[in-house]
């Protein structure tokens, strides 16, 4: 198991130090040799867990967001591709976290197009499952658009008993518009405990909520947030179709999102700097 030159050495430093005992030696080799066999055999559960491995994120994608080919397979390019959520999964299970992307109707990656979709109780399901066996990570959501109502209705169910609680939701530029009957909720459910929307001045997008303590509201058109630019998407434009699709893609938006999922695993002494928007 080990070089005989290591041996060698050790049987040169008892000579220099008076110990002449081979039976102390060759229990020595026994001993070191036990010990690594030991080592490489322990199975892989007995490693410690990272924070982030404490971290079960579902991200739930827009309109039409249903990612390429390309990004399933990890070949396209950054910022490439027709779902901005699902690179952001992508991106946080390279942080060590556990991430899953769902459509806006339930489906899985791929599979937008699925006649019997799963839609919001689907998802719910899956992550009752999860809970079971990991009841004491920490559960979050990210919806962006028609997701984001998605994101709700998931968290809503969640809080049927026995109830599953979600550490944080992340609306991204949440909108009901379109989605036949739905219009903004008038409040988080039960079992909520804390939410942000990040959002456009679109009219077609949610507003911030009223008397709502555990929810942040982030206004991109707000050059104070730091995500409006001068020459970057108009955030602030009441009308603009191609504003909401680049906050989908956003890289500060992605970073400062990251963040806020990072931070509910990370002890008090870990957090350092925050992101623009991380209020």
């Amino acid at each position: 198991m080990f070089p005989s030159s290591i041996w060698e050495r050790v049987a040169k430093a008892n000579r220099y130090n008076g110990i002449t005992d081979k039976i102390g030696l060759q229990t020595m080799k026994l001993f070191f040799t036990l010990m690594l066999l030991v080592l490489t055999t322990l199975p892989s559960c007995a490693c410690v867990e990272t924070p982030s491995k404490r971290l079960f994120v579902v991200f739930i994608g827009g309109i039409n967001s249903d990612p390429t080919a390309a990004q399933m397979a990890g070949t396209a390019q950054r910022g490439v591709g027709n779902s901005g959520m699902f690179q952001l999964a992508t991106d946080l299970r390279q942080d060590g976290a556990s991430a899953e992307y769902f459509n806006w109707n339930g489906s899985a990656a791929g599979k937008i197009k699925e006649q019997q979709a799963p839609l919001s109780k689907g998802i719910a399901e899956q992550i009752r499952k999860r809970h079971v066996d990991r009841p004491k990570d920490k559960l979050a959501l990210v919806g962006n658009s028609w997701g984001g109502h998605t994101a709700w209705e998931v968290s809503q169910l969640l809080a049927e008993e026995p109830a599953v609680p979600v550490d944080l939701i992340v609306f991204l530029d949440p909108s009901s518009a379109g989605r036949f009957d739905k219009a903004q909720p008038e409040n988080l459910p039960s079992n909520v405990k804390n939410a942000v929307t990040i959002a456009t001045r679109n009219a077609l997008g949610w507003k911030k909520w009223a008397d709502e303590p555990r929810a942040e509201f982030v206004d991109l058109g707000d050059p104070a947030n730091g995500f409006l630019k001068k020459r970057g998407p108009a955030y602030d434009s009441l009308f603009d179709v191609k504003a909401h699709i680049a906050a989908e893609w956003d890289p500060a938006i992605h970073k400062s999102i990251q963040s806020r999922l990072l931070k509910l695993v990370m002890s008090k002494t870990d957090k350092d700097g925050s992101q623009p928007g991380d209020g």
